[in-house]
């Protein structure tokens, strides 16, 4: 019977699910790119110093810039479900390029010659050999960086509104009007549906490598 609720929760986890998958995509595409510089004997510092600069800068840091630059040329408030979206994508990159490039060089050393041997290139070998053998990375990743855009507060501290809530917006503004029962019940569904999403993402691609083996 709380409409705002319902509201934030859709929020929330529209956002997290997109700003998960896009981050481990654009984290596997960046892992990828580092593996084939590596095997090529090429520098791979300039991609690394890259993705380790996002650990230097707070999200409040990163939000508060992004604020700064578009208040100027656009309303900031209208955009911001794709400003939040973002942010948590890019926050969350590096952790997920972590997990996957670890993974891939590992794959890389130890499949690249019978691969060339097989003749099995590009796209086939990727769909028929590095994918299922990456998927309970891959899974970790969506799952890690989905969880931490569900909980966060920082980005969407500067464009939340009435208009645009997520979870944790509506909880803070629920223990700021001293309604401690709401906010435990609420602080209680966050929790639960960060474990809960995150374990999804795991088990899915956990079952999706299993069948691709199959």
């Amino acid at each position: 019977a709380w409409p705002a609720f319902w509201q934030a929760t859709f929020t929330s986890l529209s956002i997290a699910v997109l700003s998960g998958l896009l981050a481990t995509g654009i984290a596997l595409v960046l892992a990828s790119a580092r593996s084939r510089r590596a095997v090529a004997s090429l520098a791979v510092w300039p991609l690394d110093l890259a993705i380790s600069l996002y650990l230097a800068v707070s999200a409040i840091v990163l939000g508060t810039g992004m604020f700064i630059l578009l208040r100027t040329v656009a309303d900031v408030f209208l955009l911001a479900p794709l400003l939040v979206l973002l942010g948590n994508m890019l926050v969350s990159l590096p952790f997920a390029y972590r997990i996957l490039e670890g993974r891939l060089a590992s794959l890389a050393s130890t499949q690249d010659r019978l691969c060339a041997a097989l003749d099995i290139r590009g796209w086939r070998r990727f769909s028929l050999v590095t994918l299922p053998a990456l998927a309970p990375e891959i899974g970790y990743a969506a799952g890690l960086s989905s969880a931490l855009s569900l909980g966060d507060m920082t980005i969407v501290a500067l464009f939340g509104s009435q208009q645009f809530q997520t979870l944790p917006w509506l909880l803070y503004q629920t223990m700021a009007r001293y309604r401690a029962g709401e906010a435990a019940a609420l602080a209680l569904l966050l929790l639960c549906l960060t474990l809960l999403l995150f374990t999804l993402f795991v088990l899915s691609a956990k079952l999706a490598g299993r069948r691709n083996y199959a």
